[in-house]
Formats: C-alpha cells, sequence, structure tokens
C-alpha cells in the first residue's frame, strides 16, 4: 500500500514537471509564431521569450532570442542572449556556435569568439 501511495506522488510530481516544460514550450511558440523578420517584432519577441528564460532553467528560449537576433543582424543582441543561454548551460554545443556567429557579426567580440571556439573544440573532443 505505501509503495502504490509512493509511486503515485511520484508519477504525480513527474506529471507536474511536464506539464511545466509544456507550458514553456507553447509559450516559446507562441513568441516566436508571432515575431516578423523585422527588427521592431524581434525586440518583441525577445522581450516575451527573455521573460519565459526568467521562469525556467532551459535555455531554449535563450537560444530561440539568439536565433531571432541573428536573422535581423542584431549580433550584439544575439551575442549577450547566446552567451546567456551558454552560461545557463556550458556544455550546449548549440548555444556556443550561436555565440560564435554572433561575435563574428558583431566584429568587435574576438574574447566571445574564441570562448567559443575553446568550448566547442572541448564538446566535440568528448567520446
Amino acid at each position: 500500500m505505501i509503495a502504490r501511495i509512493a509511486l503515485m506522488a511520484v508519477a504525480l510530481a513527474a506529471a507536474a514537471v511536464l506539464a511545466a516544460d509544456l507550458r514553456t514550450a507553447r509559450d516559446l511558440d507562441a513568441a516566436v509564431a508571432d515575431a516578423k523578420p523585422t527588427p521592431a517584432a524581434v525586440r518583441v519577441a525577445a522581450r516575451q521569450l527573455g521573460e519565459i528564460a526568467a521562469g525556467t532553467s532551459d535555455p531554449a528560449p535563450l537560444l530561440r532570442s539568439a536565433q531571432l537576433q541573428l536573422a535581423v543582424q542584431d549580433y550584439r543582441g544575439a551575442l549577450a542572449t547566446a552567451l546567456a543561454a551558454a552560461r545557463r548551460e556550458p556544455e550546449n554545443a548549440q548555444a556556443w556556435l550561436l555565440v560564435g556567429f554572433a561575435a563574428r557579426g558583431a566584429r568587435d567580440a574576438r574574447a566571445a569568439a574564441a570562448e567559443a571556439r575553446r568550448h566547442i573544440a572541448q564538446l566535440v573532443a568528448r567520446p
């Protein structure tokens, strides 16, 4: 009987975590769906994605925001956002690739570009 109650508690906790992840994914999709490829619309979407990112440890909202910022050539904004994602999850290769792309576009961000190359090389070298 106790084992069943414990199993039910674990199942309910897992369902709550999955529901929170689903809500984050829906919020993410809604913010990106509204973004048109214009700087003003991307700023709005980036603000929404920043709010979503504040409520989760998942770097996905930051990664999406950096991608949108790169699409409108906001390299400095993309660099800051991608660095935030990479700092949040240092083993995320996508985050470091975005840091590299944004740093290259920003042109004066050699330190960030070097850091991105170093992290990507470490991630690729792992078995």
